[in-house]
């Protein structure tokens, strides 16, 4: 059989090309907008929907200059501070291709990136541990409340677990207790609903010394509310 007219069928996973910052730049002076480019035009909303920057941005405006998103700051960045920006695997191109992988570029505003990492796997039966947000809150911040809806305080970091239930959160502060919690949104809408939607919690304290590269390995069982 032949190509349709215009030519095969893109079935390829789209990219990003690059990012303003740089990921990794340090010492990030005064900037007015962020900016991701892809190697091919995306579909914007999937985009807008999956991409997440810890701690967050206060946004203005949002556009696109064909492969190019920019954000717009209403207020400058914070000094001293690590930001780091998530791309879910979710995001597709124009041809419903996704991403299929977490992406993310982090910068920091002062000398130095907050550089601690853990890693672990969410183990679901029923419910699916693909592509989970994967979040970390100082420890002291409690457990995630289960019976009303809503969500808890921003995070310190986030991370996205792979299509096995794999992840990693990068540039976490070191010397300080964590709690790494993994969330099942049934419906995507970003909002805890106690009935269809689950947390998964890391039982302890999570701490990223200054001698380790890595705390972990963590494993968070996900389960839905009658499964033993």
């Amino acid at each position: 059989t032949e190509a349709p007219p215009g030519g095969p069928v893109d079935t390829d996973a789209p990219t990003v090309a690059g990012a303003f910052p740089d990921s990794g730049a340090v010492g990030v002076g005064p900037i007015d907008s962020l900016a991701i480019v892809f190697n091919e035009k995306m579909n914007h909303r999937s985009v807008e929907r999956a991409f997440q920057m810890v701690p967050p941005i206060d946004i203005e405006e949002r556009e696109w200059d064909d492969r190019t998103w920019k954000l717009r700051l209403r207020e400058p960045l914070r000094e001293g501070t690590t930001y780091v920006g998530l791309l879910g695997a979710e995001a597709t191109d124009r041809r419903r291709n996704e991403l299929g992988r977490l992406w993310s570029f982090a910068f920091a505003t002062g000398d130095t990136l907050e550089d601690g990492l853990a890693h672990g796997i969410v183990v679901g039966q029923r419910l699916s541990a693909k592509h989970l947000w994967i979040y970390a809150w100082p420890w002291e911040a409690g457990y995630p409340d289960t019976t009303e809806e809503g969500f808890p305080e921003t995070p310190l970091r986030l991370g996205q677990s792979d299509e096995k239930g794999a992840f990693r959160i990068a540039h976490l502060p070191r010397g300080r207790g964590l709690r790494i919690c993994a969330f099942f949104d049934r419906d995507g809408d970003g909002q805890f609903q106690p009935l269809p939607d689950r947390w998964s919690c890391w039982p302890d304290s999570v701490v990223v010394s200054d001698t380790t590269t890595s705390a972990g390995p963590l494993t968070l069982y996900l389960a839905d509310a009658d499964e033993p």
